[in-house]
């Protein structure tokens, strides 16, 4: 499994962080609302990266994600799966 890489991207006036562990076909894995990347069992990360690349989000206002105090909903975090892959 290749190593993780962590990142954040611009998403309407926030940085939504991430991180990339994996190998294979891009799979965005999303948890529960207040969850952040990190709270994930990794022999299940694991398991799952062996076959694909996944991108794991900390979601607005939590873990390393800010937040401007705006409403939002889950929908804008769709953003992401169009940033470009890793290379």
């Amino acid at each position: 499994m290749a190593a993780e890489s962590l990142a954040s991207i611009p998403v309407d006036g926030v940085r939504i962080a991430y991180r990339r562990v994996g190998v294979g076909p891009p799979l965005l894995v999303l948890n529960g609302f207040a969850a952040t990347s990190a709270d994930w069992d990794p022999s299940f990360i694991h398991g799952v990266a062996s076959s694909n690349e996944l991108i794991l989000l900390d979601h607005r206002g939590i873990g390393n994600s800010t937040d401007d105090g705006k409403p939002f909903d889950i929908t804008q975090l769709e953003a992401i799966r169009y940033y470009p892959a890793r290379r």
